[in-house]
């Protein structure tokens, strides 16, 4: 599924194409726009959304990536030990956004590469 801004265009109907609560979604875009507390969004702010969090249902697999996210949920999905996946996952640990040290999550998209990287 695809988002279109005509429609996708508020925070409930951008988290419902994500399969994510509003909540979860707003953390997640807090720092991207600066007026957070808009009810709709215009065309390039969806566009700015869009690229950052990656096209909606990119993993085709049995991971869910609102829900195994982390290093030690996606660990613990490969059965190994969090050293271990952070090793696995280095070839592609310069395309992940890891420049913000707080953020723990990845997104949707980072969760696909590494799906991609590691198989399913």
């Amino acid at each position: 599924m695809t988002i279109n801004p005509n429609h996708h265009n508020t925070i409930e109907s951008i988290a419902l194409v994500y399969k994510m609560s509003p909540i979860t979604l707003r953390e997640l875009i807090s720092h991207l726009l600066p007026s957070n507390q808009c009810r709709v969004f215009t065309h390039l702010q969806v566009l700015k959304i869009v690229q950052y969090l990656g096209e909606p249902d990119l993993i085709e697999s049995t991971i869910d990536p609102v829900l195994i996210n982390t290093n030690s949920k996606l660990a613990a999905y490969y059965n190994v030990s969090r050293k271990t996946f952070s090793k696995w996952i280095l070839p592609i640990k310069s395309d992940l956004k890891t420049d913000n040290l707080y953020r723990r999550r990845y997104l949707p998209k980072e969760v696909k590469m590494i799906v991609d990287l590691l198989g399913s």
